[in-house]
């Protein structure tokens, strides 16, 4: 750190005894009764009772606020003179400054020191959890952005010494007493005093007044004041009358509170009792994905559940909207796990897109009792960010320390590497051989991911020797770690595989995990993480199958909670979980994407999506021998679609639908058991089960107890059972009465309209599991409709989720459709993208007109600021491009044809 001078008068005194504290965390504190904001450090292990654990070695501490703010140090009051006078503090002052630097602009940087002229300092006796107070800044003006910021410099993430306009000022906060030890670990967040706000709803004969009276300090005043509400109302005044007092004007209004500083508070009235039935649309929750997004809509009103809401898209650039796939209606009084849902929205999903594409989006409530609402917005898809060419990259071959990451000089063991603070944002690049467990602590950056990477695939194997903790760790709780790629090794022998709790946009592929308990887990209470790119991994566990006592283990293949996460191409096998993207802590998790994975013999769920909350897909992914196929209880609003699965000897559900869940849609999934098809927990409600086909030695489903006001669409499936369809070995059971065939079930009840039974010769070749514990191979059955199966052209269209997979407009009944390729499932190492040379790249068009679709280009890739491209004439498919590129060159072939709507940015 920047201060020696009292690590020198320690040495001489030849004390550096190991020092009692073990760690301690930084917090700034706005104080409102002198408007100044005290800067913290907080124990968070160990103590310090004697003398020399007290003693203060050299210390960092920098701090971010917003551009143009004056920064100064006011009063001192840790540690105090050692030496001297007793209780008089050290001082300290301001170091280095540097104001809007390119790397993060709008902000600007404060390192602050304690002298190293008043002699050796000293704290008071320390214990685990004390909060000591170091000096207090004067921060002018305290917040002048509208999005303010006063905070603690992040280690992490925070500007390197090396990044532009940094000028080779380290600004890393550290701090030593008692010791040579660094103990610093992490920032707490910076605390700024709530306003306390008063307010009353007073109706009166003509309307309804709110009046606000807010108290804070004198240093917090005046305020400012901004309210929006229904039918476009918007008011800066500190008290409002809302007049008529109409339908129209009733719903949910924000007063958003600024104090003289800049910092918010806002505060929501809901105002009406919501009596009416005339739905009010609220603003439009978009959450995007790589190939998705997940629309919410939430509205007022709408008491009697008519309204509709129906969502179309196109290209930016092209001319033919399309439907969105169908939405789901989430209501207030609705009861999930326990607890009413508090939600009133509508929501939809809109699939299969291109990533990093600009659409259109049209959003339409239909209502009958009221008018129609419009809402327009354009959006774009998110693009997982690769490894940029313009990196450096470092080398490393196997040892156990040195070197400095050149060709010819390697480091010597991948510790070594990312221990080393020059390889942020670098490309490691790790040579063939054996490696210990190691453990990454620094970011990326967004446009420049540390990459972590097996130069020959496969040739790098990572052991954990059996370690009971993580074979490779990324960040932690504390330390959240942000655009990490780990590529093309073998890892194997450890508890964890890949330990990454708490990162954001994290990619991890063509990696070959085995024997290990946790596969890979990125998984908190807290629900920090998000934009998780999981694919072509093969992933093998310790867990054996099956396990008929009972428990369930806890063991995961892949493990995340968060958002914006994309799971596929992977294999799983022999875990608790297959994956588990459990939230139910959280409540946050929306837009997940889980397909083409292949998952086999796990004794709980092969898929465990319990506690999302929207726009979660699960398509496309072949399950084999495990406890349930997918696991949706609950799901927190929805929709949750699940559609073209093959689920095979499930023990006791296909689908796990307990805990009171809501807001599923099932379509096109083919289910083959030896038990039930079907069977859940009485209390779940709104689910749409449409063109399924379902084959089971017992019940075809067996469900309890229906939800009043449920929403229960069964149609157009296929159902086969074992049983000989009598009073005493009946098919069906629903809502806790028998139903012995089909036909019984559908003429005394309004289930299963168009729904068929089918027989073994339906399909190409199907055996039904005689017993769930004997393993069901992945070449046992066909499920493709056979020839003259009853099977082809009995589904029923359905928006947006038949598009890729129906070319008559005829679907048919289950996961497969009869002439369609058969669907690839799990990794595939024959040719991984990412080990590709993207030097020259030709357009082939195989798969769609998606820019961004590495299936796309020959061979497989993106391009980049390093690529020459050609596009030929006469492929499938012409490109299609609607935002920014950059590439080396760009070959447009006589007759071919480009759909360039962006901009092309050629590389200098």
């Amino acid at each position: 750190m920047k201060n020696l001078f009292s690590l020198l008068i320690l040495l001489s005194f030849g004390i550096l005894a190991k020092a009692q504290v073990t760690s301690v965390d930084y917090q700034i504190k706005y104080d409102s009764s002198t408007c100044l904001h005290d800067c913290y450090f907080i124990v968070k292990g160990g103590s310090a009772l004697t003398t020399f654990h007290r003693i203060a070695l050299n210390s960092s501490y920098s701090i971010v606020s917003p551009y143009g703010s004056n920064v100064s140090v006011v009063s001192s009051y840790n540690p105090t003179k050692r030496i001297g006078p007793p209780g008089i503090p050290i001082p300290w002052y301001i170091g280095s400054e540097i104001s809007y630097p390119i790397i993060n602009p709008n902000f600007d940087f404060t390192h602050i020191y304690p002298t190293s002229n008043s002699g050796i300092g000293e704290y008071d006796t320390l214990y685990t959890g004390d909060s000591v107070r170091l000096f207090s800044l004067s921060i002018i003006p305290t917040n002048p952005n509208d999005n303010p910021l006063i905070r603690v410099f992040n280690n992490n993430f925070d500007p390197h010494a090396s990044d532009p306009n940094m000028n080779g000022n380290d600004f890393s906060n550290g701090f030593t007493m008692g010791g040579a030890n660094q103990l610093y670990n992490s920032n707490i967040e910076s605390y700024y005093p709530f306003i306390n706000q008063l307010s009353s709803v007073i109706d009166t004969l003509s309307g309804l007044s709110i009046d606000i009276t807010p108290e804070a300090s004198a240093c917090q005043l005046p305020f400012t004041f901004q309210w929006f509400g229904p039918n476009n109302y918007y008011s800066i005044t500190e008290d409002v009358f809302i007049d008529p007092y109409t339908p129209i004007n009733r719903g949910k209004y924000t007063l958003i509170i600024k104090d003289a500083n800049g910092f918010e508070h806002t505060e929501y009235f809901d105002i009406g009792n919501y009596d009416f039935k005339y739905p009010i649309p609220e603003s439009l929750e978009l959450t995007e994905n790589i190939n998705s997004i997940g629309v919410v809509l939430p509205i007022l009103g709408d008491e009697n559940l008519n309204s509709k809401l129906i969502i179309e898209y196109k290209k930016v650039g092209t001319l033919n909207f399309k439907k969105a796939a169908p939405s789901t209606r989430i209501y207030p009084s609705m009861i999930v796990d326990g607890s009413t849902i508090n939600k009133n929205h509508h929501a939809s999903s809109i699939l299969f897109l291109d990533p990093f594409t600009k659409y259109n989006l049209r959003a339409k409530l239909v209502d009958y009792d009221a008018d129609t609402f419009f809402i327009d917005t354009v959006f774009t898809t998110r693009y997982v960010r690769e490894t940029n060419p313009n990196q450096d990259t470092f080398y490393v071959i196997p040892g156990n320390g040195g070197g400095i990451g050149t060709l010819t000089n390697p480091f010597l063991g991948i510790q070594e590497a990312v221990s080393n603070i020059s390889t942020k944002g670098k490309v490691i690049l790790v040579g063939d051989g054996i490696y210990s467990s190691f453990y990454m602590s620094s970011s990326g950056y967004l446009d420049s991911p540390t990459t972590l990477k097996s130069q020959n695939l496969h040739g790098a194997i990572i052991d954990g020797n059996n370690t009971l903790e993580a074979i490779i760790e990324i960040g932690g709780i504390n330390n959240r770690i942000l655009n990490i790629i780990v590529d093309g090794f073998i890892i194997q022998n450890g508890h964890f595989g890949i330990d990454a709790v708490g990162t954001q946009r994290i990619t991890i592929r063509n990696n070959k995990l085995s024997n290990v308990n946790y596969g890979i887990i990125n998984s908190s209470a807290k629900g920090i993480e998000l934009s998780q790119h999981i694919y072509n991994n093969e992933i093998i566990g310790r867990t054996i199958w099956p396990q008929a006592n009972g428990v369930v283990p806890e063991e995961r293949g892949i493990d995340i909670r968060g958002n914006n996460n994309t799971i596929f191409m992977n294999s799983i096998s022999n875990f608790g979980d297959g994956i588990s993207t459990e939230g139910i802590s959280t409540g946050i998790s929306k837009s997940l994407e889980i397909h083409h994975n292949f998952i086999n013999k796990t004794v709980d769920d092969l898929i465990e999506i319990d506690g999302t909350v929207s726009n979660t897909l699960v398509y496309r992914n072949k399950l084999m021998n495990g406890r349930t196929g997918v696991s949706l209880s609950p799901i927190l609003g929805g929709p949750a679609y699940v559609f073209r699965n093959e689920i095979i000897n499930t023990e006791n559900s296909a689908l796990k639908l307990n805990n009171q869940t809501t807001g599923i849609q099932a379509y096109h999934n083919t289910i083959l058991n030896s038990g039930n098809g079907l069977s859940s927990t009485p209390g779940w409600q709104s689910l749409q089960f449409i063109n399924n086909s379902v084959i089971s030695k017992e019940y075809i489903y067996e469900e309890f107890h229906k939800v009043s006001n449920g929403i229960y669409n069964y149609k157009n499936n296929a159902y086969k059972s074992d049983r000989t369809g009598t009073a005493m070995t009946p098919w069906f059971r629903w809502d806790s009465l028998n139903y012995a065939t089909l036909n019984d079930l559908q003429s005394n009840t309004s289930q299963d309209s168009n729904s068929i039974e089918v027989t073994l010769v339906d399909f190409s070749n199907v055996t039904i599991p005689s017993t769930y514990n004997q393993e069901i191979l992945i070449t046992d059955n066909n499920l493709y409709p056979s020839q003259a199966s009853s099977l082809l052209n009995n589904g029923k269209l359905i928006d947006m989720l038949n598009d890729p997979f129906v070319v008559d407009f005829l679907p048919d009944i289950g996961a497969l459709e009869l002439g369609q390729p058969y669907p690839f499932y799990g990794h595939d190492f024959t040719n991984t993208c990412s080990y590709n040379n993207l030097s020259n790249l030709t357009w082939n068009g195989s798969k769609s007109d998606s820019w961004y679709d590495e299936a796309n280009w020959t061979p497989c890739g993106v391009p980049n600021s390093k690529t020459n491209v050609i596009i030929p004439a006469n492929t499938p498919f012409s490109p299609f491009l609607n935002t920014e590129i950059e590439i080396k060159s760009l070959n447009i072939e006589f007759e071919a044809s480009f759909h360039n709507y962006g901009n092309i940015v050629l590389a200098p």
